[in-house]
């Protein structure tokens, strides 16, 4: 008896001390593992030839982080290597919870046939809410079962090494509530100063990363019956940013329940809800914040994790707390955004009225059908996002491209539009045909119409047919190259665009008979316009660019006497100088003036003329004045016409050092000169690789005095397309001025082709 006493108070006596001198090392540890390694000493110390392993779970494995050395070099390198979390050596003790005892060790059994030199073990597990963490494991070779003493003594540092975990943990909690609740603040700060959803989304995405480690986000819209991503977290699966970016059904569970129940909707492991969006296997656990604005489900801040089963308390405070800031600040910008819009709708549409009031006043575009087309393209596209417009006539059982304004953005797509597609089997144009009424596309799916390789780019699109007298015309395509949400004003000003073009196309009809029997009046009529015009411009500039020169004759006149009263010859002959410069300037403006004039009031001499000789003459005359310019000539064969010789001259010598001298800043400037047959007329053309122009100033290029650029970037008056537009004009024809992506310009003319040989 006395014996046994003895043995047990021993036993107390080293358990109190294994306890004690394992809690003192974790009162100063910042680390757990730290606390692990010293849990090692202290059984090593009371167990003798004891073999110690210190788990880590990482995933659906557990690796050692402290392995005592005389662990078996096999059983070691496993251990570090990672162990399955499953393995039937760690079933019961998961299952329970707590220490568990194994003697009569068979490591085959167990599944960890490294192991097979232990007799006994045991394995004492540290969980952290619901997830296992750590596990602590021993093993003995002497022993096949444990005695009294040793299990005492390892339940007691097993326990010692728990209360350790929890004071880690918690300061570790504390810790990262101060950090994140200054992370929150940074965010509510920065945010009240942002102005833009997509913007205030990449902050709240960012934040929620940071708040909930090992999280994705995602921010969506609803639109109609769907829900689309907008912005994701970066390390969304590309399968599934794909699902979700492309539109679901607005009753997927996860996002039914929380707009039904207008509040965050948790789901945990196992909640079917999760699955039901996007391909294979994405997130165990998920969460949803609902965004309404007046009462209307809009959007939704969802956050994902992949390798946690639960949400603990703190995501749920941290989700809420962003969400409702979040949603606050979404219905701030999304208000401003809205005003906005509509003060930028209500601008779309006193732009488009008055494109329609030019539509159907100009007399000129009303008798040129195509021209007609082209220009309410040209207005439609200013309205609307980057895209291409095209108008489709059908002719022998395809749609054909009559008109097309912008580039489709792909070559192969392209040439399927000049190739036309086949009536019957576009189902985008065939709706808005066999409908009879405007057809609006908001993401459109690129296998729709052709090979979705060669539609991939485009993103949205409008297809609005056109009626003459009650009769198909054609359709008006508008494809756009990013998706777009079309608003009640979009659809108003395209849908009075193209009525009007169907009023102006069919009152053209009925125009073309009396202008053919009208146009030298007609052509009298322009004339007289551009003199008006350039009377106008005439009196701007004699009260503007010629008066600017005056004054500096003026000025500097008066300071030059000064300074040679005072004696200083010097500074005279600089503001002589500058007196010499205004004059300078002063002259070559009422020389254009004056050849502007000429080209107005002269008699045209008619005669053959070979645009060949004309434009060969010009280039000389161009190689002359850049001689330092290296220039490639691209020039295909031109036609006989008939005009007036010399003024033909004027206009191809202006068109052509206008091209070289506005891409004189390349190292090599390409011009082109080419003509085209198009009805009744010759469209002779020259485009050069320059620096372009705005497309929204083009109609001010060929005003006399108007130029698009300074003196110091490029010398010149602001004649010689006024004088162009003049002496074409004369001839019956028109000017034409393009600069599709502000980079290289093509200006041309036409001719009537009944005066040509």
């Amino acid at each position: 008896m006395t014996t046994d006493l003895s043995t047990s108070a021993a036993t107390d006596q080293a358990t109190l001390d294994a306890f004690a001198s394992l809690t003192e090392a974790a009162l100063h540890a910042t680390e757990f593992v730290q606390v692990a390694q010293q849990a090692m000493e202290v059984l090593q110390h009371h167990i003798p030839d004891l073999s110690v392993i210190f788990y880590q779970r990482q995933g659906e494995h557990l690796v050692a982080l402290v392995v005592s050395d005389n662990v078996p070099a096999g059983a070691a390198d496993v251990a570090r290597a990672g162990l399955p979390v499953d393995l039937a050596a760690f079933a019961d003790t998961i299952r329970r919870r707590q220490v568990t005892f194994v003697d009569a060790w068979n490591a085959d059994e167990q599944e960890i046939p490294e192991a097979r030199p232990y007799g006994a073990a045991a394995f004492f597990p540290y969980f952290q809410g619901e997830d296992l963490r750590y596990l602590l494991g021993i093993g003995s070779v002497r022993l096949q079962q444990w005695d009294k003493r040793t299990k005492t003594i390892f339940t007691a540092v097993g326990r010692s090494l728990d209360l350790a975990h929890q004071r880690l943990a918690a300061s570790a909690r504390q810790t990262l509530e101060r950090q994140e609740l200054g992370t929150f603040v940074a965010f509510t700060e920065a945010a009240s100063q942002i102005g833009d959803v997509r913007t205030l989304t990449r902050l709240a995405i960012s934040t929620l990363a940071t708040l909930i480690p090992g999280s994705s986000s995602g921010f969506y819209e609803v639109r109609g019956d769907l829900i689309y991503a907008l912005v994701l977290s970066d390390d969304v699966a590309s399968d599934l940013a794909a699902v979700t970016r492309s539109g679901f059904p607005l009753e997927t569970p996860s996002f039914a329940r929380a707009f039904q129940t207008r509040s965050v909707a948790f789901f945990n492991q196992g909640d079917t809800a999760i699955k039901q969006v996007g391909p294979g296997e994405q997130y165990t656990t998920a969460a949803v914040f609902p965004i309404f604005r007046e009462g209307v489900a809009s959007a939704a801040l969802a956050v994902g994790l992949q390798r946690r089963t639960q949400w603990s308390e703190l995501d749920r405070n941290v989700i809420q707390a962003v969400g409702r800031s979040f949603s606050l600040l979404y219905d701030r910008i999304s208000t401003t955004q809205l005003l906005q819009e509509q003060e930028a709708e209500a601008i779309s549409r006193t732009r488009a009225l008055e494109a329609f009031a030019e539509l159907t006043n100009d007399l000129d575009m009303r008798l040129d059908p195509l021209r007609l087309i082209r220009r309410a393209q040209e207005i439609a596209l200013s309205l609307l996002p980057q895209g291409y417009a095209a108008y489709f006539e059908p002719q022998g059982g395809l749609w054909r491209a009559t008109s097309q304004v912008g580039s489709a953005g792909l070559p192969a797509l392209q040439d399927a539009i000049d190739a036309g597609f086949p009536v019957g089997q576009t189902p985008t144009l065939d709706a808005a045909y066999e409908r009879g009424e405007p057809y609006f596309i908001e993401v459109y799916a690129p296998d729709t119409d052709i090979d979705p390789e060669v539609a991939g780019h485009l993103a949205a699109a409008a297809c609005l047919p056109v009626y003459i007298r009650q009769e198909f015309s054609g359709i008006f395509n508008v494809p756009l190259f990013q998706t777009k949400t079309w608003s009640a004003a979009d659809r108003a000003v395209l849908i009075s665009i193209v009525r009007s073009l169907g009023l102006a196309l069919e009152g053209g009809q009925s125009l073309i008979q009396l202008a053919e029997r009208s146009r030298e009046l007609e052509q009298v009529n322009q004339e007289l316009r551009a003199a008006n015009d350039d009377l106008e411009a005439f009196t701007y500039s004699a009260s503007h660019d010629l008066r600017t020169p005056i004054r500096h004759v003026m000025g500097f006149a008066e300071l030059a006497l000064t300074a040679y009263q005072k004696g200083k010859a010097e500074l005279g002959e600089q503001h002589l100088g500058v007196v010499k410069q205004a004059a300078v300037r002063m002259t070559a403006l009422i020389d254009g003036m004056l050849v502007l004039s000429r080209s107005g009031s002269q008699d045209l001499r008619w005669q053959p003329v070979d645009l060949n000789d004309v434009v060969t003459q010009a280039r000389r005359d161009v190689e002359t004045e850049f001689a330092g310019q290296p220039v490639r000539w691209n020039i295909a064969d031109l036609p006989q016409v008939r005009g007036d010789r010399g003024m033909l001259q004027q206009v191809m010598t202006n068109l052509l050092s206008n091209a070289v001298k506005y891409s004189a800043r390349r190292e090599q400037s390409e011009v082109w000169v080419w003509a085209e047959a198009l009805g009744a007329a010759w469209r002779v053309s020259v485009q050069d690789n320059g620096v372009g122009f705005d497309p929204k100033y083009t109609q001010k290029l060929f005003g006399i005095f108007q130029r698009l650029h300074t003196e110091r970037e490029f010398e010149g008056t602001g004649v010689g397309l006024a004088t162009v537009r003049r002496i074409v004009l004369k001839h019956g024809g028109q000017v034409f001025a393009e600069s599709p992506d502000a980079s290289g310009a093509t200006f041309s003319f036409t001719l009537p082709k009944d005066g040509d040989m």
